[in-house]
């Protein structure tokens, strides 16, 4: 009786085992064939016709998605940017060296804030705070003079 009990609970265990490697390989497939189709931006379905060409880095560029934006730094900050138009740096982070606001695809700001930050921007040139055609001086101005510790 025991020695049934025992070949049962073995074959029972094996039985376990081999359907728990199944389960594995069939997670391990799956895994590297989303590896690959990460790795190949362009879909093809069935009946498209594509040359080798199409399989080169540079076509395959072409159809890469966009990554989504990692984060906006107006939110994970927690700042009101129309209140912050005295902060020249924080300016100088969203204008390029002649005064234009960056766009917000090189920004990764949320739509709603990168309309705000321009606000700001626009509100700080207009008042004359901030040059609209270059730098702010006290942002360049250790390009030219060396701060009295450095040198």
């Amino acid at each position: 009786m025991a020695a049934r009990m025992l070949n049962r609970y073995r074959r029972s265990h094996e039985f376990l085992v081999h359907d728990k490697q199944k389960q594995l390989d069939i997670l391990r497939n799956q895994k590297n064939s989303q590896d690959f189709l990460r790795q190949m931006p362009r879909r093809f379905k069935a009946g498209d016709l594509y040359s080798p060409h199409d399989m080169s880095p540079v076509e395959m560029a072409k159809w890469k998605k966009r990554s989504s934006r990692n984060g906006d730094v107006v939110d994970a900050l927690g700042i009101r940017p129309l209140d912050m138009y005295k902060n020249f740096s924080l300016v100088q982070d969203f204008t390029n060296s002649s005064g234009q606001i960056i766009h917000s695809r090189s920004t990764s700001l949320r739509p709603v804030n990168q309309r705000k930050i321009a606000k700001m921007i626009r509100r700080v040139q207009g008042m004359g705070i901030y040059p609209s055609i270059h730098d702010h001086p006290e942002m360049i101005r250790y390009d030219f003079f060396p701060h009295p510790r450095d040198a």
